[in-house]
């Protein structure tokens, strides 16, 4: 089994290099090998995503989703947001509170939606947590702190 770990964060890095495609390129070969697998790569994407919000954050704290409409600044639901944004917060917000079963229920119920409908939302979730693990990378970076703040 290729080591998901070392394979996802030279991925995101290449993101931060601005090579966003060699980096969601170099995934594919990992999360087109199982489920487990997949599920795998997602989970790291959201930690690295995650980073810069539990650095600035006590132990305890838990995390949620805050949607507004980006037109009227009104407080909206994750029922508003496409399925595979819903899904990438929704899967980020599990795994930064610690909350594995949670966020593997959530990819198992989506991931078998996405096989139902034979639609691309799963390749989809997956860009969208890729571009959230690599602009909180580049976070990270200009504090040059690990996130922390000075």
């Amino acid at each position: 089994m290729t080591a998901p770990y070392t394979t996802t964060t030279q991925a995101i890095a290449k993101g931060v290099r601005g090579d966003r495609e060699g980096g969601l390129t170099d995934l594919q070969p990992l999360i087109c090998e199982s489920p487990l697998m997949m599920v795998a790569v997602l989970s790291v994407l959201a930690e690295v995503a995650s980073l810069p919000s539990r650095e600035h954050h006590p132990e305890r704290h838990f995390f949620g989703l805050s949607v507004s409409d980006i037109h009227t600044g009104k407080q909206g639901s994750a029922d508003d947001l496409p399925p595979p944004i819903r899904f990438a917060a929704q899967f980020l917000a599990a795994q930064a509170n610690g909350d594995r079963p949670a966020a593997y229920a959530l990819f198992d119920a989506f991931a078998e939606r996405c096989l139902r409908e034979e639609n691309d939302d799963l390749g989809a979730a997956t860009a969208a947590l890729y571009d959230m693990a690599v602009i909180s990378t580049l976070e990270l970076a200009k504090h040059g702190n690990g996130g922390r703040s000075r």
